[in-house]
């Protein structure tokens, strides 16, 4: 059984998440010029400050589609990732980079956001920050104390409506624990 331990912060309530909109479609394969590259990292910066934190897939899948492009367009490939290491703070927990709108907010980050009811803002588990699943878990264990881990493991994909818990499903809950075990947020007894 997990149980949380004492913290001198509160945790922040739950948030609805909110989904980036593209205020134009982009035309590719314009974006080999530098206006392109400009207006990537303008997108970027725009995604960052209403979605972050955000996993790196879902940030290329919002970039795609605001391009309008197939996610296996090379050139498209190589401008991102011109892009995306110089420009971008990144935590890597997981399975994948996690990119924050300011180098230290990972730091102080204690919420999580809610599902939204729109069918584009669904996020997949792997594609939720473990930062935030493991904010999700402390919530949890604040709110009942100790539990078993199947339980936890269970509630939290409950929150973000991520299914039933199982072997694809299991890692990505393991990563937010851990994070929690180790930042000392969390005491496994």
């Amino acid at each position: 059984a997990a149980q949380s331990s004492a913290s001198k912060q509160n945790s922040a309530l739950p948030q609805a998440y909110r989904v980036w909109r593209p205020s134009t479609i982009s035309s590719w394969p314009l974006y080999s010029t530098g206006s392109h590259k400009t207006k990537l990292l303008h997108q970027v910066r725009e995604i960052l400050e209403c979605e972050a934190p955000i996993c790196a897939s879902l940030l290329k899948k919002r970039l795609i589609s605001a391009w309008d492009i197939k996610e296996s367009d090379s050139l498209w490939l190589r401008a991102w990732s011109r892009v995306a290491p110089s420009a971008l703070t990144a935590t890597s927990l997981g399975k994948e980079n996690v990119y924050w709108l300011k180098p230290n907010d990972w730091l102080e980050y204690q919420s999580y956001r809610l599902p939204t009811t729109q069918r584009s803002g669904r996020r997949f588990l792997w594609e939720i920050p473990p930062e935030e699943v493991a904010n999700a878990m402390l919530a949890i264990l604040r709110g009942q104390g100790a539990i078993s881990m199947e339980r936890l493991y269970q509630e939290t994909l409950q929150i973000f409506q991520a299914g039933d818990l199982d072997a694809q499903l299991r890692p990505y809950l393991d990563t937010a624990l851990q994070y929690l075990q180790t930042s000392g947020r969390l005491n496994a007894n």
